[in-house]
């Protein structure tokens, strides 16, 4: 990474702590706060940004909602969530935006320095706390049913997929076109029942095709 990294957090020892732990992983990345959601979006637009560590809980102006902006008004941005939040609807809500990590404020330092190293590659890192929360969103159903034969490409498809590449990215590293990959997702799609981005993960992961 070759920009900055911003931390949108207003509380105080999260700043402080985060910002030593960030500034040893990245001792030559500048690193800025800021306060409010205004600041956010000015902050990012302003200059390169390649990693964001926010709160949605304590930034004032924003909430889970704005991940949709966020992230369609920066699509680079690698965006990591460390919150203290327990209410799963607003977690899962978070997720199925399309942000590149969710960490817990109970993470470990070693945690928060895996998620860097994850999403610095193009991959997605869930705490294994967050990550129960996705699991146990699946119905009975899902988790009863026999699972539909996928293809050997299908399969490389949903890896790809889960470790946050994009379709052109899967393409060009699979030697294939866009069109195909999007019918591949299609299919994946229709025969796992997916319901939101996250799925993706959770079933490379029951498929032994990533680990966490």
């Amino acid at each position: 990474m070759d920009g900055r990294i911003i931390i949108a957090d207003t509380q105080a020892l999260t700043l402080a702590g985060l910002t030593k732990i960030l500034s040893d992983i990245k001792p030559l990345t500048a690193i800025d706060h800021v306060a409010d959601a205004d600041q956010l979006f000015s902050t990012i637009g302003n200059d390169k940004t390649d990693l964001l560590f926010i709160d949605y809980r304590f930034l004032p102006g924003f909430s889970e909602e704005g991940f949709d902006k966020l992230i369609s008004s920066f699509p680079d941005l690698r965006s990591v969530v460390i919150s203290s939040d327990t209410e799963h609807e607003a977690i899962l809500r978070v997720l199925d935006s399309g942000v590149s990590g969710f960490l817990t404020k109970e993470c470990s330092e070693d945690e928060i320095k895996a998620a860097v190293k994850a999403v610095e590659k193009g991959e997605k890192f869930f705490c294994h706390r967050i990550f129960d929360i996705v699991v146990k969103r699946r119905s009975t159903k899902w988790k009863d049913t026999k699972r539909p034969f996928l293809s050997d490409r299908e399969l490389e498809v949903i890896k790809l997929i889960a470790l946050g590449n994009s379709t052109v990215e899967i393409a060009s590293a699979l030697n294939l076109s866009h069109h195909t990959i999007s019918s591949h997702r299609k299919n994946i799609i229709k025969k796992l029942n997916i319901k939101s981005p996250t799925e993706f993960v959770v079933h490379a992961i029951d498929l032994g095709l990533i680990k966490i």
